[in-house]
């Protein structure tokens, strides 16, 4: 298959997911609407609830919770007791602002679950945001591990962002966002960091961390795109895995919930 063909497909592809998304868009648009489907998707009879470590979760520009229904599906049913997304408006809102959201709706996961730590994961813009908690709100301090996806950690060009302060965190050389080396040298946190090769919006070189520091690992997700990477098997896989890697090498399990 030629390049150009290879394009073609990947761009096909993409928008299917695209409608996808738009089809259950509505549901993350209210609380509500969220629990009900993960209620429906994973009873309270499957989850075992034996990891007490929240999750949080923070959605790219133009999304919603929705985008995080695979994923919230998966930990649930891995034995996460505590899985929320975070929301927030890219037209009035700025880096800084949905960063204060993130914190404290972690700071009011682990009051909820009892824990002293939590796991944040953010797509896109969303990995952005995350950066900016942990480097300029204290987050690290209370962080296992940090998951970016299909994040633009060294800007995008200006034809690719949108409107608004959202967008200007995401332009190459205006308030980008640099080297992640420099996030991840001050910390204990694990970055671990997943990208496409054929993700036409945020490209190999600005998704990858390549941070030589031994706590940040960049993970390809092959053959798929900026919002098809959500969905993949292998991106559901590996967030799984790498976090309850967390989980088990730190003995931050319920000892009150016998494994299923």
């Amino acid at each position: 298959m030629t390049a150009l063909a290879l394009a073609h497909h990947g761009i096909a592809r993409e928008a299917v997911e695209l409608a996808r998304a738009a089809l259950v868009y509505p549901l993350g648009c209210s609380a509500r609407g969220s629990r009900a489907l993960m209620q429906m998707l994973v009873p309270d009879a499957e989850r075992r609830g034996r990891h007490r470590s929240p999750v949080v979760l923070v959605h790219g520009y133009g999304g919603n919770p929705s985008a995080w229904f695979p994923l919230q599906h998966r930990l649930l049913a891995a034995g996460f007791a505590h899985v929320d997304a975070i929301s927030y408006n890219p037209a009035i809102s700025d880096v800084p602002a949905v960063g204060r959201i993130l914190a404290r709706s972690c700071a009011t996961a682990m009051q909820r679950s009892g824990a002293d730590r939590v796991h944040v994961v953010g797509h896109s813009l969303g990995g952005i945001v995350v950066r900016h908690a942990m480097e300029r709100l204290g987050l690290a301090s209370h962080t296992g591990t940090a998951v970016t996806v299909a994040t633009p950690h060294r800007g995008l060009p200006l034809v690719l962002t949108g409107w608004g302060s959202l967008a200007l965190f995401l332009q190459r050389g205006r308030h980008g966002p640099g080297d992640l080396g420099e996030c991840t040298r001050h910390s204990e946190v694990r970055w671990v960091n997943f990208y496409s090769d054929h993700d036409l919006v945020v490209r190999p070189g600005s998704a990858r961390a390549q941070a030589p520091d031994g706590r940040t690992q960049d993970i390809v997700v092959p053959q798929t795109g900026h919002i098809g990477i959500l969905r993949a098997p292998a991106f559901l896989d590996g967030v799984v895995r790498v976090l309850l890697e967390d989980e088990d090498r730190t003995g931050a399990v319920d000892p009150s919930v016998q494994a299923g």
